[in-house]
């Protein structure tokens, strides 16, 4: 139903889970920061790839809420497809902990070839410790951002799109 995420039981209740994002654009288009056309996602597209459809329905309203095209996919292989099939993107953002295929996997395919080789990845986890950010590097990952930090997301991506991949890749931005 829009304007909902769905439900969790919290305390032992159901409990239903407002899509906040949906709402604020309900009490003005520029709720955001300004119209469509100064959104800092503008004529941005971007590849979601999140096996949990609870992140999936609060990442995907928070990006076109700041003005991108998403795409979201539910696993590794859907999105290694979509490159197949020549669907191109400005950015990926994945989950590192998916069934099948996890992100680090997904990472290092992207990175050994391809037409999205070179696009920024931004890995979207639960698990933020030095470890798993040196190992997220290490297979192309440009960013590290917990999943509950949509403005940390947003500033990634913000950031990401804006730098050359080059420089992003290798530390220097």
């Amino acid at each position: 139903r829009p304007g909902m995420l769905g439900s969790a039981v919290i305390g032992g209740k159901v409990t239903e889970m407002l899509d906040t994002a949906w709402w604020l654009r309900q009490a003005g288009e520029d709720w955001f920061g300004g119209s469509a056309g100064e959104s800092p996602g503008a004529g941005r597209r971007v590849l979601v790839v999140e096996d949990s459809a609870f992140f999936r329905s609060l990442v995907v309203p928070a990006l076109g809420a700041a003005g991108y095209a998403v795409t979201a996919v539910a696993d590794a292989r859907e999105a290694l497809r979509l490159r197949d099939a020549g669907a191109m993107f400005d950015a990926v953002i994945s989950d590192i902990a998916m069934p099948g295929m996890d992100g680090f996997a997904l990472a290092t395919a992207l990175r050994e070839g391809g037409a999205w080789r070179d696009l920024p990845l931004i890995a979207l986890t639960g698990r933020a410790e030095p470890a798993d950010i040196e190992r997220g590097r290490d297979a192309g990952f440009t960013d590290y951002v917990a999943k509950f930090d949509r403005a940390a997301l947003l500033e990634s991506l913000r950031q990401c799109l804006a730098a050359p991949v080059a420089a992003l890749t290798s530390g220097e931005a």
